[in-house]
């Protein structure tokens, strides 16, 4: 078991957290520290089949874990039906949790059967936002995740 501010991430109960569902897709961010690209956090997006549901956390990972640290995570349904560079917002059911937390922002939940998601997250580590977006590495998808 790696220990959060020494090892690279939070305990499984931390990351799985209420979510629910399964996993889909992790999405770390990385900075410089000590010389070093490290995980500082990760974008969590996970689908309950049953519900119809994506949720989304933005967990502290390495050196921020249990730090105050201003972080975010967003989460709307789209529109589109399948992958798309663009997502176009359906309505104004998007999510997001903002504010000054020691292991996670989120979680978000938002009912997305049958369409695309777009999920984002941010923290500020030693002055500086850090973002991630979930979508393929190497291929600029706004709308992803289709259920």
């Amino acid at each position: 078991m790696l220990v959060p501010g020494l090892g690279q991430s939070a305990p499984a109960e931390a990351r799985t957290g209420p979510c629910g569902g399964r996993l889909v897709g992790h999405y770390p961010v990385k900075a410089r520290v000590d010389g070093k690209r490290t995980k500082i956090a990760e974008l969590a997006v996970y689908w309950n089949a049953a519900a119809g549901r994506n949720c989304a956390r933005m967990n502290h990972a390495g050196p921020t874990w249990g730090k105050r640290l201003r972080t975010r995570v967003f989460l709307a349904p789209c529109l589109e039906r399948k992958p798309n560079r663009t997502c176009t917002y359906y309505g104004s059911k998007a999510k997001r949790d903002i504010g000054q937390f020691k292991e996670y922002a989120g979680p978000v939940s938002v009912k997305a059967r049958n369409r695309c998601i777009h999920a984002a997250g941010t923290i500020t580590f030693r002055g500086k936002r850090h973002s991630v977006v979930a979508h393929p590495k190497g291929r600029p998808l706004y709308a992803y995740h289709c259920g």
